[in-house]
């Protein structure tokens, strides 16, 4: 009798013990992972004037857009609660699908929007980070060997980036900053880690413009997708 309950109770205190100790472990995973999470304040506005909130800075692009059929629903869905006239959009969205097929745009501002609502699903697609900033909008990045890529949208030289310049790549957008600067999609890649005596080159312009061709041909595929699902569900709405 003795010997049945001290088995039991040993068992007990077993199976306590391994609850405790991954109770535990799982504690420590948590904070670890809370405290390697960094957030940034960004101030944003709202119908109710400027608010200030905390964002991560890092975010996989992954969770954050749909692919491109997702993201046309989602157009198509928020125009019909604000009771769009979908007639105009309809015949500018079969004018791009037009300039995608003949891959020559005579309204440039149709690519550069294209590739910009594209970007997400190629960074996820090519496992870039996407960097949420205070005052600098976001950017991608991805970290290649002693490399660094960067990708993003701002005046010339605005890109956020570290290490030494070697390389870089530009698409025009034809819009401007408030300092009626020229706003275009950037690719720079740099050598890291950051070294004072390093010299910029141009070794690397090749290969940042063989980035910055890729994106733009996904987002013709991209767009494609996009376009057509968007006319087939706004044509329903009208």
């Amino acid at each position: 009798m003795n010997k049945q309950f001290f088995e039991i109770s040993f068992r007990v205190v077993f199976v306590v013990l391994l609850a405790v100790t991954f109770s535990c472990l799982y504690a420590e995973n948590v904070k670890a992972t809370s405290e390697k999470m960094e957030y940034i304040e960004i101030e944003e506005e709202t119908v109710d004037g400027m608010v200030t909130k905390k964002i991560p800075a890092v975010e996989a692009p992954c969770e954050l857009k749909g692919n491109a059929k997702e993201e046309a629903n989602k157009y198509v869905e928020m125009g019909k609660k604000n009771n769009w006239n979908f007639t105009n959009k309809i015949s500018k969205a079969k004018t791009i699908i037009k300039e995608i097929n003949a891959k020559k745009f005579d309204d440039l501002g149709h690519l550069s929007t294209m590739v910009e609502l594209s970007l997400y699903n190629w960074a996820c697609k090519n496992e870039y980070k996407l960097h949420n900033t205070n005052n600098q909008g976001i950017y991608f990045f991805k970290k290649d060997k002693s490399q660094g890529i960067f990708i993003g949208l701002g005046s010339d030289g605005a890109l956020r980036k570290e290490g030494v310049g070697k390389g870089y790549a530009n698409l025009e957008t034809e819009r401007f900053d408030r300092w009626n600067n020229p706003i275009s999609f950037q690719v720079v890649i740099t050598k890291l880690p950051y070294d004072p005596n390093e010299k910029s080159s141009n070794e690397l312009h090749g290969e940042a413009q063989e980035i910055l061709d890729d994106i733009v041909n996904f987002s013709y595929e991209w767009g494609l997708n996009y376009y057509t699902t968007f006319i087939d569900e706004a044509a329903k709405k009208k």
